[in-house]
């Protein structure tokens, strides 16, 4: 579970990093400067409301417990994981959406 909720974050991660491109030209290659950017390009879209706009931000916390966290501490379950999936297919077809009506 935890290598599936760690990847529901960089799904989330490369889609950001594609729309700073795609918006400035420039490309964000921290984690917390793609979050940056990716929270200011997206502040005044309605398709980044709720818990899109902050996914990228819960979801790397399944990659810091994927990570770092010791067997058993901090497991993720299935249900979690599941909804991140979810959440994360729609982050990524509003982000292709935003791309393409540029």
């Amino acid at each position: 579970m935890e290598d599936a909720a760690r990847n529901t974050y960089y799904v989330a991660f490369h889609a950001a990093q594609a729309l700073i491109f795609e918006r400035s030209d420039k490309s964000a290659k921290t984690h917390s400067g793609v979050h940056r950017q990716f929270h200011r390009l997206t502040q005044n879209h309605p398709e980044f409301s709720g818990s899109l706009r902050t996914f990228i931000n819960s979801a790397y916390d399944f990659k810091t417990a994927a990570d770092y966290e010791t067997h058993g501490a901090g497991r993720i379950s299935l249900s979690r994981t599941q909804g991140a999936i979810e959440i994360a297919q729609r982050f990524l077809d509003a982000i292709v959406s935003l791309i393409e009506t540029r």
